[in-house]
């Protein structure tokens, strides 16, 4: 396949051995190409030795109107390799879109290694963007996934256009390549007046009667970007207001997923756009519900909730906590099936520390519903010889699997339980738990998390505790995250007495991080209590464009003259940023602190402006293009 051909028709492939002018020959190249969708422009290719190194366009599919600037990033995963120096080619069409700048990324040196950029070119004429960096002075790869390099591009004229990679070569320390799975992308530039698109319909149950109240999200499965939709608890209608062509066009697949508020009943459907649909500004998807056998099965903590559900005893039938080397000891654990039919559950045991694991004992139980199996106590359970190990740091793990898990209060973890275990060494006490509480009020509330959480998860508090433990009980209603890449909104709902579940598709998450902003919806005035350990050092990336950040700290800092006051919003590439906001809960008003290139952070004129940062206050950050905040306890 001639490049011209293969820039026309995109996708993704595994480079085998090439070299830069900095990389020694190995090999020769091979490359196997199969189209497997339009919409992905996606090559499937086999043949390769080891677990190849990820390079993709992100977004891989990207719609934007004409006239406007849009930033897509080239991202690697080394995949477990170490990665040294990395150079592409990138094609695209040059009448639908115009590179104007390609800045590096900090990949190859998150660790704070120097690298050195070989090659950063563009030429607009024939549609291409080159790169090549490696890293020097150091005889060592990074492993850990990141940006390579942000290209900004212009939106001429509505278009599609393939984003493709070619001439890619990712090398390790010693100059040699690594197989590389390559993933093109796609850019649609549509035009830049949108119109009024309504996607409604009825929810009914499978005898034909009214759903009321349902639960329905609409899902763009073509740019990954979902809706919830507007119920109400009188009606079986729902709608939501789309607009093309940014958030539908013609050929759009949208998926249905709609489900009664107990969870019990459910249904996905997808339904493509049609040219005659959009002509009418709207379409009516009526949905019936389907009654789901819930299949579960989950590793119980309430057998042992002291220590995540596993317990261990020695020889004799006494709970050990320390174990020693050259010693037997016996694995005991509940499995439970609280699913609505029988299941033969696969069960394994394992004992595994850094780059190590081991089987310590599998099962196939079948386990009647509503019932349970508890492993046996000495001398027929599972035992675990610690006899050829070394005094070290492990986890014992328990894991529960059929073939299908239908909870619809679905949290993964209860499939399986993880505990360390020191063994033949005395375990390093806990450190001491600190606690700092923030007052919330009725409304919006824009937070982070100051500490170190002892869970970060969001799900069953019974099981998982409660990262956002708030006085009085059950006054948050959801939370909110921002995702840089799709410019939306992820959200957490709160059930009462319950805990937290995500919404309804891809735009949901279970779990909280160290320095994102949250916003918080509280129904009253409330304290919001957090317990963890001292916060410590984080690199976060910042996106070109609104970032949503938290200060990860019990203490504050000051914003103001860098040079006297330091730099808490330490960015690399400096100055990066050019301002950043707070949310007043009490005024209901944003206040703004302003940055000066070289200079520091100056606030905003009148009452809006402030000097300091917080703990347990979240921020929007404006970025000027992709950079990484160093946040340094």
């Amino acid at each position: 396949m001639s490049e011209q051909e293969h820039t026309r028709t995109g996708g993704q492939q595994v480079s085998g051995s090439r070299r830069l002018s900095f990389i020694r020959p190995k090999g020769q190249t091979k490359r196997f190409f199969a189209v497997i969708s339009l919409f992905f422009l996606l090559f499937t290719v086999t043949a390769q030795i080891g677990t190849p190194t990820t390079i993709s366009v992100e977004p891989l599919y990207t719609r934007v109107p004409a006239g406007e600037p849009y930033t897509l990033n080239i991202t690697v995963d080394p995949e477990g390799n170490q990665v040294s120096g990395l150079q592409y080619r990138l094609y695209f069409d040059s009448t639908v879109a115009n590179a104007t700048t390609q800045t590096n990324g900090t990949f190859l040196s998150q660790d704070g290694i120097t690298t050195r950029v070989l090659e950063n070119k563009t030429n607009n004429s024939i549609g291409m963007v080159s790169y090549a960096e490696y890293r020097i002075g150091v005889d060592y790869g990074v492993t850990g996934p990141g940006i390579a390099a942000a290209i900004v591009f212009e939106a001429i004229k509505p278009g599609m256009s393939t984003l493709i990679m070619t001439d890619v070569i990712l090398s390790d320390p010693d100059a040699i390549s690594i197989p590389t799975t390559i993933l093109n992308g796609w850019v649609d530039v549509v035009p830049s007046t949108p119109s009024p698109f309504i996607v409604s319909g009825y929810v009914f149950f499978e005898n034909g009667s009214e759903c009321l109240n349902p639960e329905v999200t609409i899902t763009n499965q073509n740019l990954s970007t979902d809706w919830t939709a507007e119920v109400s608890a009188s009606s079986n209608y729902y709608e939501y207001n789309l607009t093309h062509p940014f958030e539908v066009m013609p050929g759009d697949i949208l998926r249905f997923d709609a489900l009664t508020r107990d969870r019990r009943y459910l249904k996905s459907a997808t339904h493509t756009v049609t040219e005659e649909e959009i002509g009418n500004e709207r379409m009516i998807f009526n949905i019936t519900l389907q009654q789901r056998i819930i299949r579960d099965v989950k590793v119980s903590t309430a057998y042992y909730p002291g220590e995540n559900g596993i317990m261990i005893l020695d020889a004799g039938g006494g709970i050990v906590t320390q174990l020693e080397l050259g010693e037997l000891y016996y694995i005991r654990y509940e499995v439970a099936n609280e699913g609505e039919q029988d299941e033969l559950v696969n069960v394994t045991a394992k004992i595994s520390n850094a780059g190590w694991s081991s089987n310590i004992a599998t099962h196939d139980w079948f386990i009647t519903s509503g019932n349970s199996i508890v492993a046996p106590p000495p001398p027929i359970g599972d035992c675990l010889n610690t006899s050829g190990l070394s005094a070290d740091y492990y986890n014992v793990s328990v894991k529960a699997t059929i073939q299908e898990d239908h909870n619809p209060d679905f949290y993964p973890d209860n499939n399986e339980r993880i505990r360390p275990v020191p063994i033949g060494v005395t375990p390093t006490p806990p450190p001491t738990p600190d606690t700092i509480s923030i007052d919330l009020n009725l409304g919006w509330n824009l937070i982070s998390v100051p500490l170190n959480l002892i869970s970060w998860v969001l799900g069953e508090e019974a099981a998982v505790g409660e990262p956002l433990n708030v006085t009085p009980k059950n006054s948050l209603t959801s939370i909110y995250r921002y995702n840089t890449s799709t410019a939306l909104f992820e959200k957490c709902d709160h059930f009462d007495d319950w805990g937290w579940w995500p919404a309804t598709g891809s735009e949901s998450f279970t779990e909280l991080e160290p320095g994102r902003g949250y916003w918080v919806m509280a129904k009253n005035d409330c304290d919001l209590t957090f317990t963890g350990t001292e916060a410590y050092d984080i690199d976060v990336t910042l996106a070109t464009d609104w970032n949503l950040i938290g200060w990860y700290s019990l203490e504050e800092a000051l914003l103001g003259e860098e040079a006297v006051a330091g730099n808490p919003l330490d960015v690399t590439p400096t100055n990066s940023l050019t301002s950043i906001y707070r949310y007043n809960s009490s005024t209901e008003l944003f206040e703004k602190c302003d940055h000066f290139d070289d200079w520091g952070w100056w606030p905003a004129t009148g009452s809006g402006g402030f000097t300091e940062l917080e703990p347990g206050r979240g921020y929007w950050v404006m970025a000027e293009h992709a950079c990484v905040w160093r946040h340094v306890i």
